[in-house]
């Protein structure tokens, strides 16, 4: 699975690193050249970001095959985990890796903006990780998930802090 998610990744972030290479070409004939470039690692930051969230959600194998489902009751796999029902392994780390892969988008997005608060920034994971769960409802073999949404949007939240502590520090002096 992480292997052909990094297949189906990586064609995904050379065509980024060519577009910012001529957006930082176009960026660097009218700016001065740290702003051109800082702009440039902003917009490539996040691009990255959701790529990264859209290939390993929508463009990758799920590991459900066609029994997915939509399940609209959260947590109910951990719940299931700790009654001896399911994996709570299992549980656990997909709550982890929810929040992981929203992470980058919340510093990602704050870096790029960084007049967004922590809300807004919230909110834009909440709208990404629903749009990617509508998505996956909608997919053959895919299995769109209310723990999901809270997860990922909790990841962004995370993120959004973690950056607005360093560009604090970083304003302070």
């Amino acid at each position: 699975m992480v292997a052909d998610a990094a297949e189906r990744l990586l064609p995904v972030l050379l065509v980024l690193g060519l577009a910012g290479g001529a957006v930082l070409g176009w960026r660097l004939m009218r700016r001065p050249r740290r702003d051109a470039v800082d702009e440039t690692l902003r917009d490539l930051a996040l691009a990255a970001a959701v790529a990264i969230i859209l290939v390993a959600t929508l463009l990758t194998p799920s590991v459900f095959g066609d029994d997915a489902d939509v399940e609209l009751v959260p947590f109910v796999d951990l719940v299931r985990g700790i009654i001896g029902r399911g994996s709570l392994r299992t549980a656990i780390t997909e709550l982890v890796l929810n929040v992981a892969l929203f992470m980058p988008f919340g510093v990602a997005l704050r870096w790029r903006l960084p007049s967004l608060g922590v809300l807004a920034v919230t909110g834009c994971a909440l709208a990404l990780s629903a749009g990617v769960e509508l998505l996956q409802a909608t997919m053959g073999g895919r299995w769109a998930n209310s723990t999901d949404v809270i997860t990922n949007t909790i990841g962004g939240a995370l993120g959004a802090m973690i950056i607005g502590a360093r560009l604090a520090r970083a304003a302070q002096g």
